[in-house]
């Protein structure tokens, strides 16, 4: 949980709901409180609120603040990691967004861990969240422009019938299968909502 910790801030927070006994309503810590109490940004707490929010633990309503919404620990369906090199660049933010909004409405968590474009983090990452219990992953992988190493000549482009005739090598994990982005999404399980 170190190395991610606007989910250890969620976990605090859900700690605390359940420990001062925090009912529906109920007034919960503000942005700038958390900021202070953990001694991180505004957009880590964001980000745990975000989690929480998604776990229908909290709602937070502009201008008046943040509320417990259901206290206790929510039931999730399950949890979805995602990384991708970079947070900030032009395009991702709106596309984590998409893809949160779409775990949210089946009750899905999602964990977003980003590589900065290095693959030694793109390991690392992937190694947590595969030591933990998630259904899924979506990766934007690091370094996707370098030439394959595994290809014949070093990562040089071979000629077009020698590349046809020798696959390619794919690194899967058991618990995963392949699909396209449509396919996945429409293998998503739908929750009601109640």
């Amino acid at each position: 949980m170190d190395d991610y910790k606007y989910l250890a801030i969620a976990e605090w927070a859900k700690r605390i709901i359940e420990e001062r006994s925090l009912a529906a309503g109920d007034r919960f810590f503000s942005e700038a409180e958390l900021c202070e109490i953990h001694n991180v940004s505004r957009q880590t707490v964001r980000a745990a609120l975000a989690v929480m929010e998604s776990e229908n633990i909290i709602r937070r309503r502009q201008g008046s603040g943040t509320f417990v919404q259901s206290p206790g620990r929510a039931k999730s369906g399950f949890t979805v990691g995602v990384i991708s090199t970079y947070f900030s660049d032009y395009i991702f933010p709106g596309i984590v967004t998409g893809i949160e909004q779409v775990l949210s409405r089946r009750h899905a968590v999602m964990q977003l861990a980003t590589t900065r474009n290095l693959v030694a983090e793109e390991a690392r990452a992937l190694r947590s969240m595969l030591a933990q219990d998630i259904r899924g992953l979506i990766i934007e992988p690091s370094k996707s422009a370098l030439p394959n190493p595994g290809r014949r000549g070093g990562g040089e482009r071979p000629d077009r019938a020698s590349d046809r005739a020798r696959p390619q090598k794919d690194i899967r994990h058991p618990r995963f299968r392949r699909f396209t982005g449509a396919q996945a999404l429409s293998r998503l399980p739908e929750v009601p909502r109640g």
